[in-house]
């Protein structure tokens, strides 16, 4: 049987779509000329100074957070790969007085400069010109994002988070596969599949 034009247009519609999947899970490297990659997870900067509300929210625009440092060793490649400055983290002094992660994530692992993490009215976290040395500081101080999130996280959804009397937004992976966002957001491999049927 003679393949007609609809015919190909379908296989190279499906073709597609199945190498853009392979990328998407398979990916060796992260997306964006200032991305650095460790341990399954990209980090993005930018020189420009903002608040501590502001680097999340630019954070958020990349599906990201504002980086959750969780051992040495991810501190020594930060050091090694990361232009020195002052950069907020993702970690912040909650309503109840408590340090917390920005994605909740649970870790005892701090590197607080000494005496800080206990400064009152100060109750957003920076490096300090490494990133094994944190400082508390005023939230409204100006500082330069520091963005981290998996290679391979491509949905997510903005939940709120509250420190102090501010409200902010966070990225989180979706978890609800039957959630009303999930079926707004079909992969494009099914969309390619029903394109294809329409055609055929």
């Amino acid at each position: 049987m003679q393949l007609e034009i609809r015919h190909i247009v379908c296989i190279a519609i499906m073709m597609a779509q199945l190498i853009d999947a392979g990328r998407e899970t398979n990916a060796e490297s992260c997306p964006g000329g200032i991305a650095r990659m460790f341990s399954d997870h990209c980090y993005y900067t930018s020189q420009t100074g903002v608040t501590w509300f502001q680097a999340q929210q630019f954070c958020t625009t990349l599906g990201a957070n504002l980086a959750t440092l969780v051992s040495d060793d991810e501190v020594k490649f930060l050091n090694s790969q990361v232009q020195r400055g002052m950069s907020w983290i993702g970690f912040y002094r909650s309503s109840n007085q408590t340090w917390k992660w920005v994605d909740g994530t649970e870790s005892n692992f701090t590197r607080w400069d000494k005496d800080q993490g206990n400064v009152e009215n100060e109750e957003c976290a920076l490096a300090s010109y490494s990133f094994d040395n944190w400082h508390d500081y005023p939230c409204q101080t100006s500082a330069f994002p520091l963005c981290k999130k998996h290679k391979n996280q491509t949905r997510w959804k903005l939940v709120e988070r509250t420190s102090g009397r501010t409200t902010f937004n966070v990225t989180v992976p979706y978890s609800n596969k039957s959630s009303i966002q999930d079926v707004l957001m079909l992969p494009n491999l099914v969309l390619a599949m029903f394109v294809c049927f329409i055609l055929l």
